[in-house]
Parts: structure tokens; sequence; C-alpha cells
């Protein structure tokens, strides 16, 4: 794997294949860009990288989009474990990224990892049914991964690190709620569906694929 800068986005690295992945991701980082919503998005990104915390956007090849806290170098302190990506420090850095006792913590860096070839299919009613292959929509899934990853960076993602998403009442549910832009977090300026909505994309219903 390659790691690259974003020409796009300042502050950005790219973690890629080939050339190919990383001018998909340079696109679709454009076209994030290129309306009010994903622009704040990835301006206030850009204001979170103090302190030591990076962003990294990894490329897959299996439908997979996923953002995960990850200790800064200035974090990482533990002489015997100095393996970031150890459970114990994924662990650790879920917790410095996540809100406490209603109260930001300090954040941390944030790893973002897509497939840029895999597109959200959505139903005409608005919920997810499967990924498939095709560019068109990918940026879409990009924006939800980069609103966790700015939650992470300012250490204001809701949940715990061993809490189940699919139970109703965890706030690991809450925070995929408030990314896509369901429920009471409906009309979020930084959510999935502002950015849907500004490119004039079908609104997501549900956050679950049926």
């Amino acid at each position: 794997m390659i790691i690259t800068k974003s020409n796009v986005v300042q502050g950005v690295m790219i973690q890629h294949r080939d050339q190919h992945d990383f001018a998909q991701v340079e696109s679709m980082l454009a076209k994030i860009a290129s309306k009010g919503a994903g622009r704040s998005l990835l301006v206030n990104i850009q204001k979170s990288l103090r302190n030591g915390r990076t962003i990294t956007i990894k490329t897959n090849r299996q439908q997979s989009f996923s953002a995960f806290a990850m200790l800064t170098k200035y974090q990482n302190i533990n002489p015997f474990n100095q393996n970031r990506l150890s459970t114990q420090n994924l662990v650790r850095a879920f917790g410095l990224s996540s809100i406490k006792g209603g109260r930001p913590t300090e954040g941390t860096s944030a790893v973002v990892e897509i497939d840029p070839n895999a597109s959200l299919q959505l139903n005409r009613y608005g919920v997810p049914t499967q990924y498939k292959y095709g560019t068109q929509n990918t940026f879409l899934s990009l924006a939800h991964e980069m609103i966790h990853a700015l939650n992470i960076l300012q250490g204001k993602r809701l949940g715990q690190a061993f809490e189940n998403v699919r139970d109703s009442a965890s706030k690991k549910l809450e925070e995929e709620m408030r990314t896509v832009g369901l429920g009471k977090y409906a009309g979020r300026i930084l959510s999935e569906n502002s950015i849907r909505k500004e490119h004039n994309m079908p609104l997501r219903a549900a956050y679950f694929m049926q």
C-alpha cells in the first residue's frame, strides 16, 4: 500500500493500492467539497488536525466502510505496547474519542476505510439494500465515514467500545442516526442526508440494510 497526501484536502493522507484508487478518492473528496455542507465538513476536519491528530483514508476491495479511532503518537505512551493497532490501544483510543458525562474528550487520530468502487443502494423508500460496484454514489459513503472521523477527532463520538450497534438503546446506534441525519437529527447540517440533499440525491431513511 502507498501513502500519499491529498491534493484536494490539506492534511488528509490516503493509503491506496495504486494511482487509480488515489484518483478515485481525490475525486470523491472534490465532490464532497463542491457543496456547502460537504465543504463545511472537510473544513472542520482540517481545523481538528491539531496536537498530533491525523486522518488517513484507506482503500480496500471488500465493500467495507468504517471509521475508527487511533491513538496519536503523543497519546501512545505505553512503553510495552507501541502498536497503535493493538486491541488494547484501539479500546483506549475509543474512550479518548467518545463523549463522557455529556462532555467531549480530547479526541484522537481517525482512520477511514472505504471501497472506492462500491456504492450503497437505496430502495424507493430510502432503505439501504446492498452495495453495488459502481462509483457514482461512493462519495456519499465516504462522507458518512468522514462525519464519524470528525466526531473522533473532536472527541464527540457517541457510544462505548463494546456496545452493540443493533441495541436500540445504544449510543453507538445514536451515533449512526446522528451521522445519517435520522430521527431527532433530521435536518442536521453535518449529516449524510444533508450532503445527499445538496447533491439532489435520494435521502436515506434508515441505517440498517433491509
